[in-house]
């Protein structure tokens, strides 16, 4: 039997919503993830709750510089997966210059008939 489960209505004004959303979009998080996350800490009641007590206080513990390259690289991800690019088959693993070297030589001996 699945847990009981409670729908949450929140009112944020819809800016906030609209770039809050942006953001956790790039980093692969809904809006019902994160929600969960936080209700998960306040229920543990332990260092996790002190996290978002401070920061819902607007305190920070551990004071964070903004990082433009990572910020940038967020936007570009979140407009790849709106294009359908699918991320974790763009982060694969590529063949070394040496070996994309080698599989030219292979390809060029094949078409003047060396192989």
């Amino acid at each position: 039997m699945p847990a009981a489960v409670t729908q949450m209505n929140v009112r944020i004004p819809a800016e906030v919503k609209a770039a809050g959303d942006k953001a956790l979009l790039s980093e692969g998080l809904t809006p019902t993830e994160v929600v969960r996350c936080v209700w998960e800490k306040a229920a543990r009641r332990g260092r996790d709750l002190q996290e978002v007590l401070d920061l819902v206080r607007g305190k920070q513990s551990n004071p964070v510089t903004p990082n433009l390259f990572e910020s940038a690289a967020a936007d570009v991800a979140l407009q790849m997966r709106a294009l359908g690019v699918d991320l974790l088959v763009a982060d694969a693993a590529q063949p070394s210059d040496d070996e994309l070297l080698e599989m030219a030589y292979y390809e060029k001996a094949g078409e003047r008939g060396l192989l």
